[in-house]
């Protein structure tokens, strides 16, 4: 299987704000891998997902769109909202590429959520236990099969300089991704930039502060291809010609 099998960080979102007579709860669906990943020379990718919740819920996935690449790329089996799964239990989900997307020579990039629509929660004399749906939340990769998959695809960034706006090119076939927190030196300007991921053949503008005018660097927080944080990377800024 072409997902690496490594422990999902918990990805809570949405949780409401509770009295204290009540009591939340926060299971949900939980996929096996920080990431899906799609090789373009592969029939279909499957990924086992856990209902870590007390009762049998319905399994939801959805793939996402980006807001530059929004065609749909690969179907889903079993079909959203179709199985329930046990609490305590696994369900394998298959994702199969549609013939457009295996024809990609770069990387694409996708979100993908796992949810459980939540049973009836038993209620007692003593307190009422209010059902949470928790979402988890992965990047789904489609990944060209004659592409190596390289560890730090941030090394290929080009960062450049001209009229006070700092621009980050990637002239790679990778999808990177990173903290929109970067840094440039040697001013320590704090600088946001708009994703958290830069799409092969794209270049993302931010402006430059005035006391970062005549930096020479930049330093930005990468993550693994896993969405694992790394130690921070210093680029070069150079001149636009």
């Amino acid at each position: 299987m072409a997902i690496a099998r490594l422990a999902v960080p918990v990805l809570v979102a949405g949780l409401m704000a509770l009295s204290s007579a009540q009591h939340a709860r926060a299971d949900g669906m939980t996929p096996e891998s920080s990431i899906v990943i799609l090789p373009t020379n592969q029939a279909s990718t499957s990924i086992l997902v856990k209902n870590t919740g007390k009762t049998t819920d319905m399994l939801m996935v959805d793939i996402k769109p980006i807001d530059e690449d929004t065609v749909e790329v690969a179907s889903i089996d079993p079909p959203s909202g179709t199985t329930t799964v046990k609490a305590g239990q696994q369900q394998k989900v298959t994702f199969t590429l549609l013939d457009e997307a295996r024809k990609t020579e770069v990387q694409r990039l996708r979100r993908v959520v796992f949810e459980g629509a939540t049973g009836r929660i038993k209620r007692d004399k003593k307190r009422n236990e209010v059902g949470v749906t928790v979402s988890q939340n992965l990047p789904l990769l489609i990944h060209p099969a004659k592409l190596e998959l390289v560890r730090d695809p941030w090394k290929f960034l080009k960062w450049t300089v001209s009229d006070g706006n700092l621009t980050v090119s990637n002239d790679s076939p990778y999808v990177v991704r990173l903290s929109q927190k970067v840094v440039s030196l040697p001013s320590n300007a704090e600088l946001g930039l708009p994703r958290s991921y830069v799409l092969p053949n794209a270049r993302l503008t931010i402006k430059l502060p005035p006391k970062a005018a005549t930096d020479g660097s930049i330093r930005i927080y990468p993550a693994t291809v896993y969405g694992f944080q790394t130690d921070h990377f210093d680029a070069p800024i150079a001149k636009a010609k």
